[in-house]
C-alpha cells in the first residue's frame, strides 16, 4: 500500500482477504466437460478472525481451528517444517502446497474435517487482527503439535492444537493506541509472521512497541516457543541501524511498518520493512544473527539521492515473506515510490540514475546496470553464506511501471514465488510468480528477471503472463499469490478479490522452448469478502489434492460450516 502523497491514504488495518489466519470447511469441485479435468480437488470455504469478531459484536478476538482427521495432519496442512524451519505459506519458496499434510479429498467427503476447538484471545471488535499466519508444528518439548497465534495487540499465544488449550501467552509490551501514524488509535503489535527454528524451538518475531506518546520502537525477539521467555541477548532494537549499501539511510522506527513474514535461511534471519505512507520511508532488508541477535547487514531499497523525494519502495507483499531456494539468493517485491523531478519526462522509477556493480548478473542484457533505487520492483539480492551482507544482483520492473505507481498498483501486493521445477523448462528451469494488485500475472526467468524495458520495443522481457482478470466477474485483483500444485503437469489455483477461485495449468512449450499457461476453469461461486491465497494440500500422490480457502465474509454463521454438494461448483 505504498502510496504517493497526493493520493488517499488507506485504512491503517488489512483488508481482510490479505492476511486472515487460515480455518477451514468444505466444498467441493469438478470439471466442466469442455476442459479437460484439472486434478481432482476441493474448494473449501471458511471464515477467519475478522468475520467473527463482527458476529461477536465486540466479544474479545475468537480464533477458529478445523481439525482434519487427526492433530497429525493439521500439522502437516496448517504448516509444513523444510529444512527445520516452520514458516509462512509452507516453505521458504512461499508456494503454499502442504504435500505432506495427509489430508484428501476423500477425507473431506467423509466428513470428517470440522470445528476443533474455539478459542478466545485478546482484542475487541475494532482492533482485532491476526494478521500473522499461525504456526503449527510439534516440539520436541511437548510431544505434540500445538498452534502459535501472535496478535496485533503484542500477544503470542501457544495453543494445543487438538484442545484448544491456551498452554502458554505473553506479552511483549505496550501497542498504545498512538497516532503516531497519523491513524488515529492504531494497533500494530506483531504484524509479521513470526518464524520458528525446529531444531531449537525457538521462534523470532518483530514487535512494534509504543514506548511514548506518539512514539513507537521496534524489536526483534528470541523466544522459547513453549515458554514464550525471551532468550538471553534479547530483544534488540532496529532503531539507527544504517544501510550497509548507503550509509545515508538509517532505519528510523517511526516512518517504518513490519508486515513481511519473516525468513529463516543459510542459518541466518532476514526481516523486511515498508512503511505507512508517511515519507521518507524505504524498503528494507535486515539479516540477523539469531544466536547472538547481531545485525549482519541491512539493505536499503532506496538511495540517499532520492530520498529527497519522499522514498519509497516498501517490502510488504501482502504479508508473505521474502522468496529463497535457500542457495543464497533471496528475492522480494518492492511498492510505489516517489516521483522524481531529476529522472526523465514520465519516468518515476530512477531507472536512468544507477549503481554500478561490477560482479552483478546484468538482468536480460549485458550492458543493463542496477538501479541504485528500486520502486514497483522483484529485487533478487544475494547473501554471502559466511558475513551475511546482501548485494543486489538482479531485478525486473514491469514496462509500465510508471503509470502503476500513479495508479497505486503496488508490484509489492503480491507474493514472489519460486516455482517448482515441473513448472519450467530446459530453456527456463526455474520460473518466478509476480503480479500486483490489478494487472497481470508475470513469470520471470529466476536467473534473468528481465530487467526494465528490455523486451522488443521497450516491453517486458519475461517467460510469460497470464491475466485472471477478464475470468473475474468483479474484476479485482489478487493481492496474494498461487496455491501451486507442481504434480499432474502443474497447476496454479488463484483467489481473486470478492471474486472467483481460478485454476491456470502449464500447458505446451513455445516453439523457443519456453513454457505457456492456460486458463484451465473457475468457479462458478464468488466469495462476498474476498479470499485468501488458496493452500494445496495433500499426500504426495496425484489425484488426492484440496485446495483450501478462506471467505471473509460469510453470508450467515452457518455457512462457515455448511458442506456443499459437488455439483454448487464447477471447474
Amino acid at each position: 500500500m505504498q502510496q504517493p502523497l497526493h493520493r488517499p491514504r488507506p485504512h491503517p488495518h488489512p483488508h481482510p482477504h490479505q492476511t486472515m489466519p487460515y480455518s477451514f470447511t468444505k466444498r467441493s469441485v469438478q470439471t466442466a466437460p469442455t476442459l479437460r479435468a484439472p486434478p481432482k480437488a476441493a474448494t473449501t470455504r471458511a471464515i477467519g478472525v475478522a468475520s467473527l469478531a463482527a458476529i461477536a459484536a465486540g466479544l474479545p478476538l475468537v480464533l477458529l481451528l478445523l481439525l482434519s482427521l487427526s492433530t497429525a495432519t493439521f500439522t502437516g496442512a496448517a504448516t509444513a517444517i523444510k529444512n527445520n524451519v516452520v514458516t509462512r505459506n509452507a516453505d521458504n519458496a512461499r508456494t503454499n502446497y502442504y504435500g505432506d499434510s495427509g489430508l484428501r479429498k476423500q477425507d473431506l467427503d467423509a466428513g470428517d474435517f470440522g470445528l476443533a476447538f474455539v478459542a478466545k484471545l485478546d482484542g475487541d471488535a475494532i482492533n482485532n487482527n491476526v494478521t500473522a499466519q499461525p504456526l503449527v508444528y510439534t516440539p520436541k518439548s511437548y510431544g505434540k503439535p500445538i498452534v502459535l497465534v501472535a496478535t496485533e495487540y503484542n500477544t503470542i499465544y501457544i495453543l494445543d492444537a487438538a484442545s484448544g488449550t491456551i498452554l502458554a501467552s505473553q506479552n511483549y509490551g505496550p501497542v498504545g493506541p498512538t497516532n503516531v501514524w497519523g491513524f488515529p488509535s492504531v494497533v500494530a503489535g506483531i504484524l509479521a509472521t513470526p518464524v520458528i527454528d525446529a531444531d531449537t524451538d525457538t521462534v523470532y518475531f518483530v514487535s512494534c512497541r509504543a514506548t511514548g506518546e506518539n512514539q513507537v520502537k521496534y524489536y526483534f525477539y528470541a523466544a522459547d516457543v513453549m515458554t514464550l521467555q525471551v532468550k538471553s541477548g534479547f530483544p534488540v532494537a532496529f532503531a539507527g541501524v544504517p544501510a550497509a549499501n548507503d550509509a545515508g539511510v538509517v532505519f528510523d522506527d517511526y516512518y517504518e511498518k513490519s508486515r513481511a513474514a519473516l525468513l529463516m535461511t543459510g542459518g541466518m534471519v532476514v526481516v523486511c520493512f515498508a512503511g505507512y505512507d508517511i515519507p521518507p520511508y524505504q524498503g528494507w532488508i535486515h539479516v540477523i544473527d539469531p544466536t547472538t541477535g547481531a545485525f549482519k547487514t541491512a539493505f536499503s531499497t532506496v538511495s540517499s539521492k532520492d530520498m529527497g523525494q519522499g522514498g519509497g519502495g516498501g517490502i510488504w507483499m501482502a504479508g508473505y515473506g521474502p522468496s529463497t531456494l535457500d542457495d543464497g539468493r533471496i528475492l522480494v517485491a518492492t511498492g510505489n515510490g516517489i516521483f522524481n523531478a531529476s529522472a526523465p519526462p514520465g519516468d518515476a522509477i530512477v531507472v536512468g540514475t544507477v549503481l554500478t556493480h561490477p560482479t552483478a548478473a546484468r538482468s536480460s542484457n549485458a550492458t543493463a546496470e542496477l538501479p541504485r533505487t528500486y520502486f514497483e520492483a522483484v529485487v533478487t539480492v544475494q547473501m554471502d553464506a559466511e558475513t551475511g551482507a546482501l548485494a543486489p544482483i538482479d531485478w525486473y520492473t514491469p514496462y509500465n511501471g510508471t503509470q502503476m505507481d500513479y495508479n497505486d498498483t503496488d508490484t509489492a501486493a503480491d507474493a514472489v514465488v519460486v516455482l517448482p521445477e515441473v513448472f519450467g523448462s530446459t530453456a527456463t528451469p526455474r520460473l518466478v510468480l509476480a503480479g500486483a494488485k490489478q494487472g497481470p500475472i508475470k513469470f520471470l526467468d529466476l536467473n534473468s528477471l528481465g530487467g526494465y524495458q528490455q523486451g522488443p520495443n521497450g516491453t517486458d522481457n519475461i517467460v510469460a503472463e497470464i491475466n485472471p482478470y477478464p475470468y473475474s466477474p468483479t474484476g479485482l485483483g489478487v493481492w496474494g499469490s498461487a496455491g501451486v500444485y507442481p504434480l499432474e503437469g502443474g497447476y496454479l489455483y488463484f483467489a481473486l478479490a470478492q471474486g472467483n477461485i481460478q485454476a491456470w495449468r502449464r500447458s505446451a512449450n513455445t516453439t523457443d522452448g519456453r513454457v505457456a499457461f492456460e486458463f484451465a476453469g473457475a468457479t462458478a461461486e464468488n466469495f462476498r469478502g474476498g479470499v485468501s491465497t488458496p493452500i494445496v494440500a495433500g499426500t504426495g500422490r496425484a489425484g488426492e489434492a484440496v485446495i483450501v480457502t478462506l471467505d471473509a465474509e460469510p453470508l450467515s454463521e452457518s455457512d462457515m460450516w455448511e458442506f456443499v454438494d459437488m455439483e454448487r461448483i464447477t471447474l
